[in-house]
């Protein structure tokens, strides 16, 4: 499914199967949260998603696309992450790649709070895992550092 135009939906969206394209002209318009259970979520044109929006993935896949998104979390559980060498942003609040993850940058992940608890992530190809000033990456084999 593509969504593309003005967006009146103002709900969650949870992605069980399929392919949702995002390529929607107007920035920023899909407002709510968005969980991955399966499927893909594409990204066709940048800035799709509120700022302040979470992106919770348990399994299939997310896919930038070459595109740039800013998003307040992203917590990759079990899914498949990629950038196609396009920019995640983070507002501030975490971007985590935990359990059976697969986090694969050749663009930019970045945010002032990253928390790697699992998963197979590879920066590559003049890709950057990028952590604001005055913070730090957390990277353990449990959700609590020893």
């Amino acid at each position: 499914m593509t969504l593309s135009g003005t967006n009146t939906y103002s709900g969650g969206t949870t992605l069980n199967g399929g392919t949702l394209v995002l390529t929607n002209g107007d920035d920023n318009g899909y407002t709510g949260g968005i969980v991955i259970n399966g499927g893909t979520l594409l990204m066709n044109s940048s800035e799709q998603i509120a700022d302040t929006a979470a992106i919770v993935m348990n399994s299939g896949a997310f896919n930038l696309n070459g595109q740039t998104e800013t998003i307040g979390t992203f917590v990759n559980n079990g899914g498949t992450f990629t950038d196609g060498g396009g920019t995640l942003i983070g507002t501030g609040d975490t971007i985590t790649w935990a359990g059976s993850s697969t986090n694969t940058v050749t663009g930019k992940s970045q945010d002032k709070h990253v928390v790697i608890t699992g998963g197979f992530n590879t920066v590559s190809n003049g890709g950057q895992l990028v952590v604001s000033v005055g913070v730090a990456v957390r990277v353990c084999s449990s959700p609590t550092p020893r």
